[in-house]
């Protein structure tokens, strides 16, 4: 992730924060109409949205880079966005208000790497 990126990241904060309280049909109509890297951000929100999981089950679940992972995970914290590092590997972000399920996430797979 470049810095350009980063500093967008930053910069769209509170808009991340409004998306994600906005009613899924909202979110629905909404996110075709997002910048890449804003759903990029997005899409990692929702991975580690339900419970703490490692830069690598967060790189499986959204298919990007463990690097990206961490990076996005940095820049969104640093947003204002209620993020929680646990360890060096594992990440939360415990302020998501409903509960939303995740579409590419095989719980199978993730078991697998624990």
């Amino acid at each position: 992730m470049n810095e350009d990126t980063k500093t967008y990241i930053k910069e769209c904060g509170p808009s991340i924060r409004k998306y994600w309280d906005l009613h899924p049909d909202e979110q629905q109509w909404l996110y075709p109409l997002l910048q890449k890297r804003l759903r990029t951000a997005i899409a990692v929100l929702e991975a580690i949205s339900d419970r703490p999981r490692t830069y690598s089950e967060i790189a499986k679940i959204t298919g990007l880079s463990e690097n990206t992972v961490k990076q996005l995970t940095y820049a969104l914290g640093e947003a204002g966005i209620g993020i929680q590092v646990f360890s060096e590997d594992r990440t939360y972000y415990p302020q998501g208000g409903r509960k939303r399920n995740l579409k590419k996430f095989d719980e199978s797979s993730v078991q697998s790497i624990e």
